[in-house]
């Protein structure tokens, strides 16, 4: 620290933007708050930090997954190993199609359930009523945007509706701004993807776009 403000200020400035460079490369997650922050270095402990960002991404983040009344088993189970393996916090609305004690639920999730940060909800007003105050973003075939239309954040949830009718016409109507959907063929038979692998497939972009922080 002591070198760094020795140093001219031409030669701050170079040191600044290999910094910056370098952790829009290897981090992904260096948005404008953080070059400027890195304008900002006065102490050892902010060096540290974005040494930290750099070399270990230790940067929290927590995502939500909602499960607005899953039908089939095997679908919650793979998605709570996803959860689990992504320190993903998952939230099941009821009434639930089945019982999560079921064989079926704890296979798919194999031994990984005990790393779940498990919510279960009375319904979806009651959901609501605890976290209506949070961004939220409802997968729907019938959602405008793209999944990757936005730039998710701490705290975002992310909502998936049942496997045979999806979320609410009335709550996509209430919330139709965050409506995301996962482009598919305009073969209209296909009417949506598997819900587990749609759960995957957006929890990663939000991931993919924080740098896969606290991930392997």
């Amino acid at each position: 620290m002591y070198l760094f403000s020795m140093a001219d200020s031409a030669v701050q400035l170079e040191i600044l933007n290999v910094m910056s460079a370098a952790l829009e490369k290897y981090v992904g997650i260096i948005k404008n708050k953080f070059r400027i922050a890195l304008l900002k270095i006065q102490h050892l402990t902010d060096i540290i930090f974005l040494l930290k960002v750099l070399v270990f991404k230790e940067i929290n983040l927590s995502l939500h997954v909602v499960l607005v009344e899953p039908e089939i088993p095997q679908n919650t189970g793979n998605i709570a190993r996803t959860c689990a393996a992504t320190n993903t916090t998952l939230h099941l609305v009821k009434p639930l199609g089945f019982s999560i004690d079921e064989k079926a639920v704890r296979r798919a999730g194999l031994d990984y359930w005990k790393y779940v940060n498990l919510m279960v909800h009375d319904s979806l007003d009651s959901f609501l009523e605890q976290y209506g105050n949070r961004r939220m973003f409802l997968a729907t075939t019938h959602g405008d945007n793209s999944y990757t239309d936005f730039e998710y954040k701490d705290e975002d949830m992310f909502l998936f509706g049942r496997e045979t009718k999806g979320l609410p016409k009335e709550f996509i109507g209430e919330y139709g701004d965050t409506a995301i959907r996962i482009p598919m063929s305009e073969n209209t038979r296909l009417r949506s993807l598997n819900l587990s692998n749609s759960v995957n497939i957006v929890l990663f972009e939000a991931l993919r776009q924080n740098g896969f922080p606290g991930l392997l």
